[in-house]
C-alpha cells in the first residue's frame, strides 16, 4: 500500500513537473538565424531609464557571461549550431525579462541509416532523412570509389552517381558499372540553401556471379552514349501511326453507315420504282 501512494506521489510530480515545463517553452518566441550570422538578443532591465541594473543571461541553464553589452542586450557572433536553444534575461532578484528560443539555420546534417545493398556490378544505396537545417533540402549528391587499387596504379577517383544531383523526394538510387568481387567506398550527403551537409561514408562489397556480370553488362551495353532524342523520335512515331489508324477506322465506319442509305435512296429513284410504265412494258 506504501509503495502504491509512492509510487502515485512521482507520477503525480513528475506530471506536474513536465506540465509546467511544456507550458513554459510552449510560450517562448522564436528568433531564427542562418549560420555564421550575428543576432543580438534585446534585455529590458526593470527601469527602462536605468540601463546599469545587472542582469544576467542563461543559456540551457548555464550562464553567459560574455558578449553582453552595455544595454543589457545579449550580442552572438558568428552563429553555430551549438548556440542554438532556449535563453533567459534574468533580473538580481530572479525576474525573468526576457526568454526566447533561438533557432540556427545550418547546411543539412548528416543523413541516418545509410546503407548499400550490392549485387555484383550493381548496388543500391538507402538513406534517411533526420534534420534539413532548417531549410528545405535542394538535392542529394552521391559518389563512389574504390576502397583498394592495384599496385600500378593510382587510387582511385571519386566517381559521381548519375544523376548528379538527386531529386529530394528521393531516398535511394542505383549506383551502375560496378567490379564484381570488390570494395566500394560510397559517399551521400544533403545540400540546402546554405550548402552542402556532412558527408557520410559506407563501405560494400560487390558479389561474384558470372552469369549476372555478363547480363548486367550486356542490359547496360551503350547506355552512357544513348540519346534519349531517339526515344522521343519512336514515340512520335509511334503516336503518328495510332493517329493514322484512328483516323483510317473513323473513315471506314463513316462509308459503312452512310452506304448501305444511298443505295436505297437510288433504288426507289422514279425510274425503279414497281408498277411504272416502263417495268409494265418489259413484262408484255
Amino acid at each position: 500500500m506504501f509503495i502504491a501512494y509512492v509510487a502515485d506521489f512521482l507520477f503525480f510530480s513528475v506530471f506536474i513537473g513536465g506540465f509546467c515545463l511544456a507550458s513554459e517553452e510552449d510560450g517562448v518566441s522564436e528568433l531564427r538565424a542562418d549560420e555564421g550570422g550575428n543576432l543580438t538578443l534585446p534585455c529590458a532591465s526593470g527601469d527602462e531609464d536605468d540601463i546599469a541594473d545587472r542582469v544576467s543571461w542563461i543559456h540551457e541553464g548555464r550562464t553567459v557571461d560574455s558578449s553582453v553589452l552595455q544595454n543589457n542586450s545579449l550580442f552572438l557572433q558568428q552563429l553555430k549550431r551549438e548556440d542554438a536553444g532556449i535563453y533567459k534575461c534574468t533580473s538580481e532578484n530572479d525576474e525573468i525579462l526576457y526568454h526566447t528560443r533561438v533557432i540556427v539555420r545550418t547546411p543539412p546534417p548528416r543523413l541516418v541509416n545509410v546503407t548499400v545493398h550490392p549485387s555484383t556490378i550493381l548496388a543500391l544505396l538507402r538513406w534517411d532523412v533526420e534534420d534539413t537545417g532548417g531549410y528545405p533540402i535542394s538535392h542529394y549528391t552521391a559518389q563512389y570509389r574504390l576502397k583498394h587499387s592495384p599496385a600500378d596504379q593510382p587510387p582511385d577517383n571519386w566517381h559521381r552517381v548519375i544523376p548528379g544531383r538527386i531529386s529530394p523526394t528521393a531516398s535511394q538510387i542505383d549506383v551502375y558499372k560496378l567490379d564484381p568481387n570488390s570494395t566500394y567506398i560510397f559517399e551521400v550527403w544533403a545540400s540546402n540553401e546554405l550548402g552542402e551537409g556532412e558527408v557520410v561514408q559506407v563501405e560494400a562489397t560487390t558479389q561474384h556471379n558470372n552469369e549476372e556480370i555478363e547480363l548486367g553488362r550486356h542490359l547496360l551495353e551503350g547506355a552512357d552514349t544513348f540519346d534519349t532524342r531517339y526515344w522521343v523520335a519512336a514515340v512520335a512515331v509511334v503516336m503518328g501511326t495510332l493517329v493514322v489508324l484512328a483516323l483510317g477506322t473513323c473513315y471506314a465506319l463513316y462509308r459503312e453507315c452512310h452506304l448501305p442509305l444511298s443505295k436505297s435512296n437510288s433504288n426507289t429513284s422514279p425510274q425503279c420504282r414497281p408498277g411504272s410504265p416502263q417495268q409494265q412494258t418489259t413484262k408484255v
